[in-house]
């Protein structure tokens, strides 16, 4: 490990680096202290640098660890000033009263729940006086589908009434945090547009840079228009070779996802690579001699860029495209080729550009996924030695991917909780299949304009396409294709990455402290895992209750209790509580949390995860109700229309409903979703039901 410290210096920059930006992500000090702090340390570095005192072996590593504590604060500096609601202009710093808003779409909108997301940057704001006032900062724009939102496209600037909302908050711990998510891409807030609220101002429109990028690969994508390309494989085309995944059929996304293989659909550095490999050769042909080197470094740093560009710039593309850049570099001019340093100079550059990276998942799964192959791709593929050329080449594929899932696997575990038991078998049949699409697409798009080429082309890249999509459904199909709800939280998570780096260690070293930390991490694993056991068998219970007209839903988990409401915030809460005291155990709540029932939610559905209870809440026209154990129907408005469109399978499931509700709502409601009275139960004052994970 020294060695390797000692061959990289960008790990001992970045490793402190990062840390300084987590740290500022969860302890913000302004603009004005990180930046006193940063330079406190470069003056104490550079002071104690030039001291012969401190260069004495003795004393060295006192300078390492002001050196180290230094790029700490550089990072929480850089992650300060980068953040944009510092921004002086920014538009949490506006009063609320603005209503007007002139905006620049980044991106093509993308059509989601009837209706229309893009993210847009504010430029200017005002209120109801007219004055605009410049304003920076992203939102999420929503456009409900007509006619006019259909024409909207990248850098278009638009007039805006409307208001700053923000993001809805999860809808129950642990579930994904949406308002989080905006927020790790710098938005803070979205706005809403209502009809005939909104008009293009073309006059302000400019070109961007990124506009370019994003007019061209939609101009690419739109080529295969022209040749009646079926909407499956179009949707796959455009993000295995643009790296548009909006396009794709979303019950495809989930059987690529349910197999292992959704990262063939994201451009990435296996795609950054295939270009390169067909670009190295070929200019090291064309182009020879030490004066010409420069001109073997510029091609290809370049159309590497370019294709980064059209692809979205998306962490694994930036990831690639540097770690390619700093490759020519090193191989063109003669220098030092450490693959774990130039891996976190990529990392340390991209990071100083964009420090909210560190919090993007991708960001995370590309560069483990790089590492696990760095340290594990040769010891796995020493455990097997063919002899066939055919065998030969499956087996360093199998072992590139199991490489990367080892280290790739307990960070998925933590945020999925599911494990895809056939990825070997899906990757070895779809990364050679989706390597030919890459090549035979892009060949298409370069000689779109010879049809009886492009034509050919077109077809051979859609029938591999139909053939990779066919293959990866098998996979799906098998029996126990995907391993789901698997009990991994972040105990696990520690444990499991102790492990690796243990045993990775010890494979190499030899040494039995790394044995011994291996099988400790393994105990520990495995005593944690029993105590989650163990905890399983505290009673989970929902009960419901009608107080005074509001419908009270309490999850109970153990020792700890959240109470739902309509109106949480107004709610006379420690009299409910006394009252659902009279149904509960134990009489009093050890942790207690209020939340509030979505707005112009109109059901609660509930369903069993082992012995835990799951509730998830569905708005209005929700699509999707898979097969609950348990159906709440709360007090809906008077005037409110609704309409469910999903239908259950199973009609023997309980299904409770707010008194509230007329009989005529009643009648359609179970129209809608097909559900006998049977099982079915009104809730009147006072009245309530308890459901516990027992039943």
């Amino acid at each position: 490990m020294k060695r390797l410290f000692a061959r990289a210096p960008f790990m001992r920059i970045g490793i402190p680096f990062m840390m300084g930006i987590a740290a500022q992500h969860w302890c913000d000090l302004g603009v004005v202290v990180s930046s006193v702090i940063m330079l406190s340390s470069l003056l104490i570095w550079t002071v104690l640098s030039y001291m012969s005192f401190w260069k004495m072996m003795s004393f060295r590593w006192c300078v390492g660890i002001i050196y180290s504590f230094h790029f700490f604060f550089t990072g929480w500096w850089v992650s300060s000033v980068s953040e944009p609601a510092h921004h002086p202009f920014h538009y949490l710093h506006r009063s609320t009263e603005h209503r007007y808003y002139i905006v620049q779409l980044k991106d093509e909108p993308t059509f989601k729940n009837n209706s229309h997301r893009v993210a847009a940057e504010i430029q200017y704001s005002s209120d109801s006086t007219a004055t605009f006032l410049p304003t920076t900062g992203e939102v999420m724009l929503y456009f409900y589908k007509d006619s006019l939102a259909n024409d909207l496209h990248v850098d278009d600037v638009i007039l805006i009434e409307g208001s700053l909302t923000m993001p809805p908050p999860p809808r129950m711990e642990g579930s994904f945090d949406y308002s989080q998510y905006l927020r790790n891409k710098g938005i803070y807030r979205t706005l809403p547009t209502k009809k005939h609220k909104w008009i293009k101002w073309d006059a302000l429109k400019e070109t961007t840079f990124g506009g370019y990028f994003i007019r061209a690969r939609e101009y690419f994508i739109s080529l295969m228009d022209r040749y009646d390309v079926p909407s499956l494989e179009k949707g796959i085309l455009a993000a295995l070779v643009w790296g548009k995944a909006t396009e794709i059929d979303s019950e495809l996304m989930q059987t690529y996802s349910r197999a292992g293989v959704v990262h063939v659909l994201a451009v990435s550095g296996l795609h950054v690579g295939l270009v390169y490999a067909v670009l190295h050769p070929i200019l090291a042909r064309l182009v020879r001699g030490k004066r010409s080197r420069w001109i073997r470094f510029i091609v290809p740093t370049i159309l590497l860029w370019v294709y980064a560009g059209l692809t979205g710039f998306s962490p694994s593309v930036l990831r690639a495209a540097v770690m390619f850049t700093c490759f020519i570099i090193s191989e063109q001019f003669h220098q030092s080729k450490e693959s774990f340093n130039t891996l976190f100079a990529s990392a340390f550059i991209l990071l100083l550009f964009n420090p909210s990276l560190l919090f993007n998942l991708g960001f995370h799964l590309s560069y483990l996924a790089v590492i696990g192959i760095m340290t594990l791709q040769r010891p796995i593929e020493l455990l097997y030695k063919p002899r066939q050329w055919l065998l030969i080449q499956i087996w360093k594929m199998c072992a590139v991917s199991i490489a990367a899932q080892l280290v790739t696997l307990p960070l998925c575990l933590l945020f999925f909780h599911q494990f895809p038991t056939y990825f070997l078998l899906a990757n070895i049949l779809a990364i050679p299949i989706s390597t030919v699409i890459l090549y035979v697409c892009l060949l298409f798009f370069v000689f779109h304009a010879w049809s009886p080429l492009a034509y050919l082309l077109i077809n051979l890249s859609t029938s591999l396409t139909a053939l990779m999509n066919k293959l990866m459904t098998f996979c799906d199909r098998l029996p126990l294709s995907l391993w789901e709800n698997i009990p991994f939280d972040l105990m696990h998570f520690v444990c499991s990455y102790l492990f690796l780096f243990s045993i990775t260690q010890w494979l190499v070293r030899k040494k039995k402290m790394y044995a011994t930390v291996a099988l400790g991490s393994v105990a520990c694993f495995i005593t944690w895992s029993a105590v989650q056991i163990r905890l399983q068998e505290i009673p989970y219970e929902l009960s419901i209750r009608k107080i005074k007209g509001d419908m009270i839903i309490l999850l109970r988990e153990g020792r700890k209790f959240q109470f739902f409401s309509m109106a949480a915030d107004s709610v006379d809460q420690q009299a409910v509580i006394q009252q659902m005291k009279d149904i509960t155990t134990p009489s009093y709540y050890p942790d207690v949390a209020w939340l509030n029932l979505p707005k112009n939610s109109l059901l609660l559905h509930a369903e069993r995860n082992g012995r835990r209870i799951n509730i998830q809440f569905l708005q209005k026209k929700s699509k999707h109700l898979y097969h609950p154990d348990l159906l709440v129907f709360p007090k809906a408005e008077r005037k409110e229309r609704f309409k469910i469109t999903a239908q259950l399978d199973s009609l023997d499931i309980p299904v409770i409903i707010d008194g509230y509700w007329s009989e005529k709502k009643l009648g359609y409601l179970q129209k809608q979703l097909k559900w006998s009275t049977a099982d079915q139960h009104l809730l009147t004052n006072d009245d309530y039901v308890i459901w516990n994970n027992d039943e």
